[in-house]
């Protein structure tokens, strides 16, 4: 036989053979793309988000990555969309006005269509009740429906227990060190204006420990102003 043709039957049987034997590759080639394609898609739609909101509490180990309202990937089904590193908070839309929230863990993607079948690890209850943020594992919740002092729960999210019932100064909360301000209402209050639209609500302030749960009295009060 010609030494040639020898030479390329040989090259032929080694190329099939490793095509016999390497069925693998065309698979992973498939999943590593579908997974890039995935992951260039959550990093787009990060790009629309809003990054900053003066309501969103944030924590190194779970920073707030940004909020999308009314999003536009629902169908109109969901009012605001909020990113952590570890949860996506989903707003839903019912009949126009903001009716509860609910929250998973992050799939890397903001996309309800995504969540809708699973179970969320947090539903709120029906009323007045609002998403205000996650510090770290643990979610703050404001309640009520006038302005001045408001409803404060704190839940931890890693055991579902509810680790603080009571009042903030409805104007910001603010997180320090894992410490957080709270407040309690004695019935201490006096008219603003001459027609009583208006009342000042004096607050006895507190510090309240996400950690240890334990408040301490701050033997101080705070002025605030509501109807």
């Amino acid at each position: 036989m010609n030494s040639n043709i020898s030479n390329i039957l040989i090259i032929l049987a080694s190329l099939s053979s490793f095509a016999c034997n390497d069925n693998s590759k065309p698979t992973n080639i498939t999943n590593t793309f579908t997974q890039k394609v995935e992951t260039n898609s959550y990093v787009n739609d990060l790009r629309k988000l809003i990054k900053t909101d003066f309501k969103i509490l944030s924590s190194d180990e779970n920073i707030f990555l940004g909020k999308l309202n009314f999003n536009p990937l629902n169908n109109r089904l969901i009012g605001d969309t909020f990113v952590y590193k570890k949860y996506v908070i989903f707003e839903p839309l019912i009949d126009f006005n903001y009716s509860g929230f609910k929250i998973f863990l992050n799939r890397e993607s903001i996309n309800y269509v995504d969540y809708k079948n699973s179970k969320p690890i947090y539903t709120s209850d029906d009323g007045p009740f609002y998403f205000y943020g996650i510090y770290g594992y643990f979610l703050f919740i404001d309640s009520g429906t006038a302005t001045g002092y408001r409803g404060l729960t704190i839940i931890n999210l890693e055991n579902d227990k509810t680790i603080y019932q009571g009042y903030w100064n409805g104007t910001k909360i603010v997180v320090e060190n894992s410490k957080v301000y709270t407040y309690k209402y004695f019935n201490e209050t006096e008219p603003n204006d001459e027609h009583g639209a208006t009342y000042k609500y004096f607050l006895h302030k507190y510090l309240f420990d996400l950690n240890t749960e334990q408040e301490i009295d701050l033997k101080t009060k705070e002025i605030v102003i509501g109807n």
